[in-house]
């Protein structure tokens, strides 16, 4: 019997795989893919996970420093930073990396394998998959969002999600990563174009719907404005969960990256918090199987530790995401067109860090004086200007985004 079965060989999988066979225990990972570390994703890492977890100096696609953004109007602006501020990575390998590390401490991986079923037991757990029966001492779901098997140990899933679709094109000497707002006037997204290396590059969309429509339409949209030159291979979708489950853990389980609702609610980001959360873990079972005690009680201190590190970032940058979706796309235009003005997110990026720290660098644009006057000045309905002027005051004092009020509305 192992220590530890981990389903999932994410980053959050893979890195608490990596801590736990360091600390000398049993650990097996299964994974229904088959390749290590394959997921879509925009492979950007910022300085903080960079400087944390150091990617291999061969997988690095680039180190950009500027972005274009484009408005609903289809403005565009361009922002710069004197040094990068992240990385754009080959994420396969990157998180592929965490769990060869894992074997070679003694690791068990069987991929290509679906679990079907996880049995909480009075001493041990049963994990079972289409292959095999296992047992362990404990489990950690790390299978990424919306996964059936938190019902299973008696967990919740999150309800509240976007749906990110991309894909891999041909591009026209671009070297800025772009941004556009709303461009194809269909409200609640955003998309992007990244690129990587040899004249590639990817594009997606994240969006509350439909997110694969919306993708073949600006696909189209940059083929005709010869921005791209053709599309590479078939697009692929994920789920985005936009805040935590409401517990992850319980007598031998841990829940934890995407499958706990680790990830940053405005950008839909999860590596890092992915890859935090995993040293956490690995950490605190490590206690909990040398003190013999895997109870729900002692699993809490996870829960506790990684809030700590996160929780506050998280739960503020959901308020400020749901505060956002509020703001006409006017408004959201002038909004940009006033930090490039006055260099808004150069200067807060540069000055303070705050690359990873998205609740942080909205906090300190909307503390702007220029911003302010951008809300005051256009008229909107009373009830909503009260509400949204209210918000600007709440977070420029650094006041805490209450989230069931946000909700609520």
């Amino acid at each position: 019997m192992d220590d530890v079965i981990i389903v999932g060989a994410g980053p959050a999988g893979a890195n608490t795989a990596l801590g736990l066979t360091k600390s000398g225990h049993s650990v097996t990972v299964i994974d229904s893919r088959t390749l290590l570390g394959d997921k879509v994703c925009t492979g950007i890492i910022g300085s903080e996970c960079v400087d944390k977890y150091p990617p291999a100096p061969n997988i690095i696609f680039g180190e950009p420093t500027s972005a274009i953004v484009t408005t609903a109007n289809g403005k565009e602006y361009y922002f710069s930073t004197s040094y990068p501020q992240a990385s754009v990575i080959d994420r396969t390998e990157y998180v592929a990396e965490f769990s060869r590390q894992a074997q070679n401490n003694g690791a068990k991986y069987f991929l290509d394998e679906r679990v079907t079923s996880i049995n909480v037991m009075e001493s041990h757990v049963k994990v079972s998959t289409t292959q095999r029966n296992l047992t362990a001492r404990c489990v950690v779901v790390a299978s990424g969002f919306g996964t059936s098997l938190l019902s299973q140990v008696g967990l919740s899933k999150s309800y509240e999600y976007m749906v990110g679709s991309q894909v891999e094109v041909e591009i026209q000497n671009i070297q800025s990563v772009r941004v556009y707002l709303d461009s194809l006037k269909t409200p609640g997204f955003f998309s992007w174009i990244t690129p990587t290396t040899n004249n590639k590059g990817l594009v997606g969309v994240i969006s509350d719907n439909k997110s694969k429509h919306k993708l073949e339409e600006l696909l189209k949209h940059l083929t005709l404005t010869d921005v791209i030159n053709k599309v590479c291979g078939p697009s692929r979708s994920w789920g985005i969960p936009l805040k935590p489950i409401n517990q992850t853990y319980s007598d031998r389980v841990l829940v934890v990256g995407d499958a706990a609702g680790q990830i940053k609610p405005i950008t839909g980001g999860g590596i890092f918090y992915s890859l935090l959360c995993g040293d956490i873990a690995a950490s605190v079972l490590n206690g909990c199987l040398r003190n013999k005690d895997l109870s729900a009680a002692a699993l809490s201190e996870y829960e506790v530790l990684w809030k700590k590190e996160i929780g506050k970032e998280i739960l503020s940058s959901y308020g400020i995401r749901k505060f956002v979706e509020r703001i006409p796309r006017k408004i959201q235009s002038q909004l940009v067109r006033v930090a490039k003005a006055h260099s808004l997110i150069e200067d807060i990026i540069m000055n303070k860090g705050m690359f990873d720290l998205h609740s942080q660098i909205f906090s300190a644009m909307f503390s702007h004086p220029a911003v302010s006057w951008i809300f005051r000045k256009n008229s909107m309905d009373s009830q909503e200007s009260k509400f949204v002027q209210d918000k600007i005051v709440e977070i420029g004092t650094n006041k805490q985004i209450e989230e069931n009020e946000l909700v609520s509305r």
